[in-house]
């Protein structure tokens, strides 16, 4: 039971390059299986999400909170929401510079956090990095269902309206990954300040 959270965490860095290869299946084969891919994803992207959900309620219910646990969780997370974002970026829906911008700050982050845990200390998601995960899964679930609407044939008077909606969501996704990267980092600066002090 003590490794059960980390072992659901695990799940999406299974399942993330699987989710992958499925989605770019109808791209690689001249739009063969483009229906099959649709139902797959959504199983899959699912399947991560309801892994995230588990693996936090399942260590604070048997109380095996780690520190171990508190990093690779969103390390997992980060694993699969890049995915998601790397499959739109591959078909032109995401732009890439945001996509850049994501990806240079989650490094940021995990280097952050390595410094953290030299130091003694395991920096955990913090609230503004939840709400960040959030806006990501919103992006990647309106942007999935665009490309289901696109690849089933079904609602495609409604595909321009949810492609808006997921740039909405591309926004704001840059915007928390930039606040959210300098609250990690004055909180990095603090803790390490608050070491110093101590000696």
């Amino acid at each position: 039971m003590k490794n059960l959270p980390n072992y659901l965490s695990a799940v999406r860095i299974v399942l993330s390059p699987i989710f992958l290869i499925v989605f770019m299946l109808p791209v690689w084969i001249d739009g063969s299986f483009a229906c099959g891919s649709v139902v797959l994803c959504w199983i899959l992207m699912f399947l991560m999400d309801i892994s995230d959900i588990l693996d936090g309620y399942t260590a604070r219910r048997f109380g095996v909170v780690s520190d171990f646990g508190k990093m690779f969780d969103p390390y997992t997370d980060l694993f699969a929401r890049l995915t998601y974002f790397l499959c739109f970026v591959s078909i032109g829906r995401m732009p890439v510079w945001m996509f850049a911008i994501i990806v240079y700050r989650e490094i940021s982050v995990t280097f952050m956090r390595m410094i953290m845990m030299k130091h003694g200390f395991a920096m955990g998601a913090r609230i503004g990095g939840k709400i960040k995960e959030w806006v990501y899964a919103f992006a990647a679930i309106s942007s999935l269902l665009a490309v289901s609407f696109e690849r089933t044939g079904c609602c495609l008077g409604a595909v321009d309206a949810v492609w808006a909606v997921a740039m909405v969501f591309y926004v704001l996704s840059v915007m928390f990954t930039i606040m959210t990267f300098f609250d990690y980092l004055l909180f990095l600066f603090k803790k390490l300040k608050e070491g110093v002090d101590k000696k």
